[in-house]
């Protein structure tokens, strides 16, 4: 049941979820009751830590890794502004978003822009 909250919670906003603290107060749940809880639904690919006190579902994540792949497919370049326009969201959750792709190997970051680490076909 504390799953499903915490997702709802997650996915109320799914670019721009509420930092663990504020999650925790949502939820009225002490911190350090829901850091587990949040670890353990990543164990379980349901939530995806970005940063550090931020996750999100690992739906969202899911859905823009697709979107940012196909169109970035063709040699495309992203902004941080653009990524943050593209998916109306603040550069607050845009920045740890991209730098997240950055470290699982999905996007490689070339001065201000962004690109795919390897583009298909190349």
């Amino acid at each position: 049941v504390m799953v499903d909250r915490i997702l709802a919670a997650l996915n109320a906003a799914p670019l721009a979820p509420p930092e663990v603290k504020a999650l925790a107060e949502a939820l009225k749940l002490d911190r350090m009751k829901l850091l587990p809880l949040l670890r353990a639904m990543e164990k379980q690919k349901q939530v995806v830590a970005v940063a550090q006190d931020l996750y999100f579902s690992a739906d969202a994540i899911a859905r823009v890794r697709d979107e940012l792949t196909r169109d970035l497919a063709g040699g495309g370049t992203l902004t941080t502004a653009a990524f943050r326009d593209r998916y109306q969201t603040s550069r607050k959750y845009a920045i740890p978003i991209l730098e997240y792709f950055d470290r699982q190997g999905v996007t490689v970051r070339l001065g201000e822009v962004r690109k795919l680490r390897s583009a298909p076909g190349r």
